[in-house]
């Protein structure tokens, strides 16, 4: 996979110790398909084999937002051909892609910004570091579609707010701002949304520097002591 090259509407730039992988479906703010989240693995798939890339930034193309979450054309397609829980748990479900990037060898910052929607933000909080712009608007509305969330999910979702809240933010679908999911818990940082990137960028630069076999023994140190991973 050569920098640049979309892959399934996937853009990936490789520049020494960083990958940068890039959803890049802006006209649908970058809504996840079968085929996009295939080209998702075969990004990781590369991450995982370059010994070069130590660290990698997952972002969503396009002014609108990280990701609308499932596309729904793309879902009736698959209901169409008998295949409805496979873009929940397929081999390239998102359900087993996130659980992926949740248990990624190398360190995963993602970048929040604008809409974070559902599957969306499935994706976003598997990251070791995520860090939300202040005008990222994060929203569940799996409820109020009539979809569910995979058990993994929620059980993170009460680890990390709490029962309370978690039932809360699930059932009446309210949106959070960055600035919010970071007082609640849910991000890592939260910075002004044109510094997004260029943050981004520079932790990413900075987390590359460190030993590699320290970070990923720390992170699943820390990890199997949250039941993060469960």
């Amino acid at each position: 996979m050569a920098d640049g090259i979309l892959v399934e509407r996937i853009a990936v730039e490789s520049g020494g110790e960083k990958m940068v992988i890039t959803l890049n479906r802006p006209e649908r703010v970058n809504a996840l398909t079968e085929s996009v989240l295939q080209g998702l693995h075969a990004a990781l798939d590369e991450a995982e084999r370059d010994e070069a890339v130590r660290v990698i930034v997952l972002r969503g193309a396009g002014p609108k937002g990280f990701c609308s979450g499932l596309d729904r054309a793309d879902m009736a397609r698959l209901a169409d051909e008998g295949r409805r829980m496979d873009i929940f748990t397929g081999p390239f479900g998102i359900y087993p892609t996130a659980k992926r990037i949740d248990a990624f060898p190398k360190p995963v910052i993602s970048l929040v910004h604008g809409h974070c929607i559902a599957a969306g933000g499935q994706l976003a909080s598997a990251a070791d570091l995520i860090i939300a712009a202040e005008g990222a608007k994060i929203v569940e509305p799996e409820m109020r579609m009539g979809g569910f969330n995979d058990e993994s999910w929620a059980m993170r979702l009460g680890r990390i707010l709490g029962p309370v809240r978690a039932k809360r933010y699930v059932l009446l679908a309210e949106p959070i701002s960055g600035r919010e999911a970071y007082e609640l818990g849910l991000v890592s940082l939260v910075v002004p949304d044109e510094e997004l990137w260029a943050t981004g960028d520079r932790l990413a630069d900075q987390i590359a520097g460190y030993l590699p076999h320290v970070v990923s023994k720390t992170l699943a140190l820390i990890d199997r002591g949250s039941g993060k991973s469960d």
